[in-house]
């Protein structure tokens, strides 16, 4: 777990499991509850069968832990996929190109690089896999150019 992770772990109280190395407590599932930097720990409270905090807790080292993610959040996830794939399916090419190259130069998140790989199953599917690796492909410099040359290129031959 990386830092920014361990942040949102421990202010969310999110679950975590103890990973396969840690001895006696490998595979136990707790909740994040406090980072210490002096020793690169987590305390992890002890859950139980109800998934509620039992009072009791370990600290284990960061990198001996992983998030783990709740089935809600699975469903979620791909309900929202689902959604913004039937939306992406309605846009026209043109709009979906617009889309496209909105996102070209901007900071790098993991909800940008979620849209833009919502918009890239799009364009493959629309383009199919040889006008789309041409794209991806890129100009003679490897800029991305605007997919919107290769949907005239489709209809061209």
């Amino acid at each position: 777990m990386n830092m920014a992770q361990i942040d949102q772990a421990v202010s969310t109280q999110a679950r975590i499991r103890i990973s396969k190395n840690n001895g006696w407590a490998a595979g136990v599932e707790g909740i994040a509850m406090g980072y210490r930097a002096s020793y690169d720990s987590i305390k992890v409270g002890f859950l139980d069968a109800d998934g509620n905090y039992t009072g009791e807790y370990t600290t284990v080292p960061r990198t001996m832990l992983e998030l783990v993610e709740e089935a809600a959040t699975v469903e979620a996830r791909e309900q929202a996929t689902a959604t913004v794939q039937a939306m992406a399916g309605k846009l026209t090419d043109e709009a979906l190109c617009l889309a496209w190259m909105g996102t070209e130069g901007k900071p790098a998140t993991q909800e940008l690089a979620m849209v833009r790989g919502w918009i890239m199953d799009e364009l493959n599917k629309r383009l199919g896999d040889d006008l789309f690796d041409a794209w991806l492909a890129g100009d003679e410099n490897g800029d991305t150019l605007n997919p919107l040359a290769f949907f005239n290129r489709g209809h061209a031959a």
